[in-house]
This record gives structure tokens, C-alpha cells and sequence, in this order.
């Protein structure tokens, strides 16, 4: 007699499990994907570990990694130890435009700059072309993916900005790990010379590949004598020093310098899981991996823990069978390897389903949470843990079970005095396991979509009715007055305003600078460069001092306005003059400060920032070139935006090749800031979902076994008066206890992820009882709609053929 027949994975139970395993492997799989992407970021550049990036001290203690380019330069040469060095200027452009067939067409992809020690230090591994004489401002190197994306070959030129002859010239095509610090670029032009000698000017970020661990003495010697020189800060004893007052003799000691710079060097594998980092690196959340972690091992749990309830469930109907092959002869040790190899057929079958799973499905659910080229099949480390983990468990999971009915006395099986009840405890202990897990992933995940829609609704301190935003070009920029006379024609559009870049950003040009009034005192602050009406257009309050004028344009350098956190931290009056953007002689006079708004996304807290309005003098690169549109309530917003296309078209017939797209003030602020959150969001709802599906899947089964058992039972209890609403009560009371019991316990174990993702935000929705609340709710009700769907047949069956079919 065969213990195991195809018969028994077309049973509904054994269906379920099936479908329950595929949807957890595969679930499983892509989970650890994505945490695994996360961890082992930059991991694949070489020498990751022998890489480091200079930082320093902001003024309130989190770290910076863009500085001067003469101080990284003087750290490169001042250490034996380092092999080579080289910057990144990250934000030179984000779009190029390729001739095609006697026409420009714009392109997606962001390029930064870099110096040629740059490539040394991460190792690039060029494919084509020579970057010996990568040194001219006109060169450039393609990745592979884009240049065979885009057809992009060597010796051609490309084109930055359509309102120039300028050109580059592609000299190599070069292969990066995308997993790594350097993925959000697709090009790298050559910065050559550009700010060397410019010590008030930070622009770059500085990498070391280090053949020995640092000399902390050498780095403090090298700081010391870097910072006294550049800002000319007097030696202890001297003239100028005694000069001072005793405040500021203490800001010019050794131990001064160093306490407040806080020179030091950041390992690469380090700066992805430090979110406290600001300048340029590609943040990480290592929470968020390691809840991805255990949300994949509660799934694959939740989908075993079926299979053990469904192994038991089926112990009355197959024990007899099992002892009839003892009598006939089979050993028990036969028994339990049959019963194994019956555990390891429904996972092998469930893992094909699961795999067909993942490649067909997954990518649609995944979006752009990471490069997909890691999901199917290209993550081996995690397809094999995703084969033998299964594997392994099922193995596991039937030990016991297959222990237990063996256990079983041949003369009590062939009697058939099995209880029903036997092992009810552990199968409701598991299912409880099962519903408690199912409801702290609601709990977490409707915590999150609320999280989400606070966001998306949040007062950021300033009006945000009716606006939508567009990137425009240097030459639309450079018409002002033209593109407001065109665009208010419209009578949907009541106003237009300027800045630089988007409003809300989480790195944007920061300087460190000092206070002419205050001897030896620096602050350091994000600069967001603005039009006159910026103010007056965005509803903002100036709390002391005044706002900008038109003739603050016609200044030399321009002048700023701080928000009072700036003003309260570093004791700020109106009349003080901090230097410009270039020249640390040239002053800019603070005419004004106003209320604190988050210009950064909610995870990070109000900091020093400076709104400027450039001057005659001002560099091209504070050129003002995103357009906020202030619109009517009843605006037909869609062809408002065709209007807005076309004047914009109408001044640079350019613009339609640009493809930046005129996007509501929420669809820039939630696209370029908190997509990638986004993303994760649905991600884990999802994959909570599943967990939830499976669970409610194994209570259905059992619910089923349970019925099918008790058949007789419920037909002696119809045929005695009992209604099917009484029938239905026996199995929901029992559920129902179950599910409340679980769902209370789910709530600190919910409570304690909810404050984890929390804590990767400054601002938040506010842990509300009522999520927790409505989550049990939603549990019980789920519970008891299963428990009554699977027991509803045989309740409703009618009681003599029950009982005649169980003669």
C-alpha cells in the first residue's frame, strides 16, 4: 500500500497549503532580496572596505560630507597611508540631450563630476575608451547600461544644455555595481581644476583608499593647521591672540578647533545606515531591512504552521491506514520517512509554483523599490537560501507529527478510539501564533498608510493650496518678466514665484560661513535662493525685519533672510553681514528673519536655513529656474498645465525635450523625497496582506477538517433541535476567544515596530489608539467570517442524509 497518492494534493486543505507555501517562498524570497540589496550595499565595489569619506561637524553635531575643495586635497596628500583619493561633485546635471537624426532629444540620466583619482579610489572598471587624459572639462564617461540603452558611443558629443554650443565628448564607457553609493548616476563629466583653490566654496565630497588604519594624531595635526590657515584663526600665545577676548582666546585653542570641526574619516560600508549624514550618500535604513527580515520568517512560519495543523487535522483518517502497514510488516521507521518525504513533495511543489510566483508577478508588486535585475534569479545567494530553508523547515515541521502518529498502538488505531481532541492544544496554540503575527502586521501597516497621508497633508508652514511646479531651463529662466506677463493671461493663474531648485529637498546647497560681528564665530546652513515675491506668493511671515525687495536684485551679492531657529540658535540681529557665495570678503547684509518651515522632508527637524536672493554679481549656478504657479480653486487643472506647456514652449521651443513635467506642489514633494518610502510602504502592506491571506487560509482548512470530523455530531445536534445558527456558534465561540486572546497580545508586540519606524522620522502621525483598535476589530470580524464560511455546509446540511451517508 502507497502511504502517498496524488489524490491527496487535490484536496481543498492540501490545495491551500500548496498555494499557502507557493505565495511564502515566494514572498520570502523577494523580502530577503530587498533586505539583502539594502545591507549589502556598496559591497560590490572593491576595496569597500579600505574606503573612507572625509565629514565634519554641522553646528548641530549631525555630519557633513561636502566640503572645500582645498581641504580635501591638503587630507589626500597630508596621509602616507593613503594609496588614492578623489572627489565627487554630485549635482552637475540630470538630464543630457543626444543628436539623433539632426535633432536633440533629452535623456535620463544624471550626471556628477568627478577627478581622476576619483576612478582609482572606487576601482571603475572602464570597457571601452581610455581615461588617461580624463582631465578636460569637455569629457565624459557613460555607463554601460546607458550607453547601450541609449545607443551612446565613444567619440561622440553630447549636449548639457540646448541654450549652449558647449558639448561633451564621451571618452570611455565604464561598469559600476548599481548597488552601490555611485547608482544614482549614469554618467561622470571630469571636473578638472574647477574650485581647487577655492577654500569658501563646498561643493565636493572626498574619498580615501586607505592601505592602513588613520594616525588620529596626524589627522588632528592636519586639521589644526588646515582650518588656522584657511580662516586665518591665531596660534595661542601670539599677538593677534592676545588681542582677544578671553570667549574667543578659548574658541582658538587646539582642543577648540578640534571639539567643534570633528574631523573624521566615515568608512564607506558605514555612511548607508547613517541617516544623520547630510550632504551627498545614498541613505540606508537598516530597521527596515531588518523588519523586512522577520516579516519573511513570520511568513514562512505562518504557512508550516498550516501545514503542521493540516498534518494533525488528518491524523484520525490516516492512522488506521499507517497501523495496517505496521501489522502488515513496515517499520516505524519506514513510516516516519514516508511521512517526511510526503512534507518534502507538497514543499517541492509549492516552491515551482512559488519561483513561476516571482518571476511573473513580483515585478509588477515591487515597482522601483530597488533594481529588479536582483529579483529574478540574479540574487543566488538568496535563491539558494530560498530552496533549502523551505526544505530544511518541512523537514522539521514533520519530524513530530510524523513521531506522534506513528506513536500510535496498532490495536487502539485498528479500534478506532482516536480522540478528536487529541493535540487540539498545540494547534490552537500555533493558530494563535498565527493570528497574533497577522494582527500586528495590520496594526504596522495601517500605522504606515497613515503615516503616508500625514505626510502627503502635512503643514510645512507655508501655503501649498493650488500650487504646481515645474523645472524650467537657463533660457526661460533668464525671462523673468516674460514668463510672468504670458502665463498670467491665464485667468486660472493668479501668481508665479522662483527658487533655485525644489523647495522641499533633502540635500541642498549648503555653506559654512562667519559672522563679521562675531569674531571666530561660524554657521553653517542651507542656502534656498529665491525670488523677491517668494514670501508674499508662499503666505510666509516675516517675524522681524523685512522682506525682499525687487531692488535687493541690484545689489552686488544679494541678501538673506533666516528663519528663527537659525536667529534663537546662533543669537542673529538684523544688520549683520555674513560673507556671499564665493568671496569670503564680500558681505551680505540679514535684512530679515521669519517663521521655521520644513524645507526638508519630515523625517529630519527644522535646521539653520537662509533664504538669498542673488545679486548682480551672484554665480550662474544660483540661477533661479523652478517655477511655482500659483492656480484658481476652480482651475481646470489639466488644461491649465497644457497653457502653462505651451507659453513656457512659446519662450524656449526647447522646453518640450526637456521632459520635466508640470507636477502639482504634493507630486514633486512625494516623488522626489519620499518615494522610495512610498514604495517600501506598499511593499510591506502587501506582503503583510499575504501573511494575513495565508493565515486565514490555514484557519479555513482546519475549520474544514474540524467539520468533515464532527459531521455525525452536527447531524445528531440538528436532528435534536439544535438551529444552524447554534452550529455555527459551537466553532465561532471557540475562534472567537482564539482571535481576541491573540489579537491583545499582537498589540506590544505592533506598538514596538510601530516605534522603530517611527524613530526614522522628526515628524509623524501620532500613535492613536484607535489604529489598535480598529486592527482587533478587523481580526475578530475576518476570523469569525472564515470560521463561518467553512463550517456553514456542513450546518446547513440536512441532518438525515448526514447521517445516512455516515452509516
Amino acid at each position: 500500500m502507497k502511504l502517498f497518492k496524488f489524490r491527496h494534493l487535490l484536496t481543498l486543505p492540501a490545495l491551500l497549503n500548496i498555494a499557502g507555501i507557493a505565495v511564502a517562498v515566494a514572498a520570502f524570497y523577494v523580502l530577503m532580496a530587498v533586505a539583502d540589496y539594502d545591507l549589502q550595499f556598496n559591497h560590490g565595489i572593491k576595496d569597500h572596505d579600505r574606503i573612507y569619506n572625509l565629514t565634519w561637524y554641522h553646528t548641530d553635531k549631525t555630519r557633513n560630507n561636502i566640503i572645500p575643495r582645498p581641504m580635501g586635497e591638503g587630507f589626500g596628500q597630508a596621509f602616507p597611508s593613503v594609496e588614492s583619493y578623489g572627489c565627487l561633485w554630485p549635482w552637475v546635471d540630470f538630464s543630457l540631450y543626444l543628436n539623433r537624426n539632426g535633432e536633440y532629444r533629452n535623456v535620463d540620466i544624471r550626471t556628477g563630476a568627478i577627478s581622476k583619482g576619483f576612478l582609482n579610489t572606487f576601482s571603475f572598471n572602464i570597457v571601452a575608451g581610455d581615461t588617461t587624459q580624463f582631465v578636460s572639462l569637455n569629457q565624459i564617461m557613460i555607463s554601460r547600461q546607458n550607453a547601450e540603452k541609449y545607443g551612446i558611443e565613444l567619440g561622440e558629443h553630447i549636449k548639457y544644455d540646448l541654450n549652449t554650443d558647449d558639448e561633451l565628448e564621451v571618452v570611455a564607457i565604464y561598469d559600476m555595481p548599481s548597488n552601490c553609493e555611485l547608482q544614482p548616476f549614469g554618467g561622470f563629466r571630469c571636473i578638472g581644476n574647477r574650485y581647487l583653490s577655492n577654500t569658501g566654496w563646498s561643493v565636493t565630497s572626498y574619498y580615501y583608499k586607505m592601505s592602513a588604519s588613520l594616525d588620529e594624531e596626524t589627522l588632528n595635526k592636519t586639521t589644526l593647521s588646515f582650518i588656522r590657515e584657511t580662516y586665518e584663526v591665531p596660534e595661542v600665545g601670539s599677538e593677534e591672540y592676545n588681542k582677544l577676548s578671553k570667549e574667543d582666546q578659548e574658541q582658538c585653542t587646539d582642543s577648540s578647533i578640534i571639539a567643534t570641526t570633528g574631523i573624521k574619516f566615515i568608512p564607506l560600508d558605514e555612511m548607508h545606515v547613517m541617516p544623520e549624514m547630510k550632504g551627498f550618500h545614498e541613505p540606508g535604513n537598516p530597521k527596515m531591512s531588518y523588519t523586512l527580515i522577520i516579516l519573511a520568517l513570520v511568513i514562512i512560519l505562518i504557512a508550516y504552521i498550516n501545514y503542521i495543523n493540516f498534518f494533525f487535522a488528518r491524523v484520525p483518517q490516516r492512522v488506521k491506514n499507517l497501523n495496517t502497514m505496521r501489522v502488515f510488516g513496515s517499520s516505524r521507521k519506514n513510516l516516519v520517512l514516508m511521512l517526511m518525504s510526503e512534507s518534502l513533495v507538497f514543499t517541492i511543489v509549492s516552491m515551482v509554483l512559488a519561483f513561476v510566483l516571482v518571476i511573473s508577478v513580483a515585478p509588477m508588486f515591487i515597482g522601483n523599490t530597488i533594481d529588479m535585475n536582483v529579483m529574478v534569479y540574479s540574487n543566488h545567494k538568496m535563491l539558494i537560501l530560498s530552496i533549502l530553508l523551505p526544505i530544511l523547515i518541512s523537514i522539521a515541521v514533520s519530524v513530530y507529527p510524523a513521531l506522534h502518529i506513528t506513536d500510535i498502538t496498532p490495536a487502539l488505531a485498528l479500534k478506532g478510539s482516536i480522540t478528536q481532541h487529541h493535540d487540539f492544544a498545540l494547534r490552537y496554540l500555533l493558530i494563535g501564533f498565527q493570528i497574533t503575527a497577522s494582527t500586528a502586521l495590520i496594526i504596522v501597516s495601517m500605522f504606515i498608510h497613515k503615516n503616508i497621508e500625514y505626510i502627503s497633508s502635512s503643514d510645512l508652514g507655508f501655503n501649498t493650496h493650488n500650487l504646481l511646479a515645474v523645472e524650467t531651463s537657463e533660457r526661460i529662466a533668464e525671462k523673468h518678466d516674460e514668463v510672468r506677463s504670458l502665463l498670467l493671461q491665464n485667468p486660472n493663474i493668479t501668481d508665479i514665484t522662483w527658487t533655485h531648485s525644489e523647495l522641499i529637498a533633502r540635500v541642498r546647497h549648503n555653506v559654512d560661513r562667519p559672522i563679521f560681528e562675531k569674531l571666530n564665530t561660524f554657521i553653517q546652513f542651507d542656502m534656498i535662493f529665491v525670488s523677491d515675491n517668494f514670501f508674499d506668493f508662499m503666505d510666509l511671515d516675516i517675524t522681524s525685519g523685512r522682506g525682499f525687495l525687487p531692488s535687493d536684485h541690484l545689489q552686488d551679492h544679494g541678501v538673506y533672510i533666516f528663519n528663527q531657529h537659525t536667529q534663537n540658535q546662533f543669537g542673529l540681529k538684523l544688520g549683520d553681514h555674513l560673507p556671499g557665495l564665493e568671496i569670503m570678503t564680500d558681505t551680505c547684509q540679514i535684512v530679515g528673519f521669519c517663521k521655521d518651515i520644513k524645507f526638508k522632508p519630515l523625517h529630519y527637524e527644522i535646521s539653520p536655513v537662509a533664504f538669498y536672493i542673488p545679486g548682480r554679481l551672484t554665480p550662474d549656478y544660483a540661477t533661479l529656474k523652478q517655477l511655482y504657479i500659483r492656480i484658481t480653486d476652480n482651475a481646470d487643472v489639466k488644461t491649465t498645465k497644457r497653457f502653462i506647456n505651451d507659453a513656457l514652449t512659446q519662450i524656449d521651443p526647447n522646453f518640450p525635450y526637456i521632459h520635466h513635467p508640470i507636477r502639482s506642489f504634493q507630486e514633486e514633494t512625494m516623488n522626489s523625497n519620499y518615494n522610495k518610502e512610498t514604495e517600501l510602504a506598499r511593499m510591506i502592506s502587501l506582503f503583510a496582506f499575504i501573511a494575513i491571506l495565508i493565515s486565514v487560509m490555514g484557519i479555513f482548512g482546519i475549520v474544514y477538517f474540524e467539520t468533515e470530523r464532527r459531521r455525525k455530531e452536527i447531524g445528531i445536534r440538528r436532528v435534536n433541535g439544535a438551529t444552524i445558527w447554534e452550529i455555527l456558534s459551537l466553532f465561532n465561540v471557540k475562534f472567537l476567544k482564539i482571535s481576541a486572546i491573540s489579537s491583545i497580545a499582537a498589540i506590544p508586540l505592533a506598538y514596538f515596530f510601530v516605534q522603530k519606524y517611527f524613530s526614522g522620522f522628526a515628524y509623524h502621525y501620532p500613535v492613536n489608539v484607535w489604529v489598535f483598535v480598529w486592527a482587533v476589530l478587523l481580526t475578530v470580524v475576518v476570523t469569525l467570517l472564515v470560521v463561518t464560511a467553512a463550517s456553514f455546509r456542513a450546518a446547513s446540511e440536512n441532518p438525515v442524509r448526514t447521517l445516512k451517508n455516515d452509516e
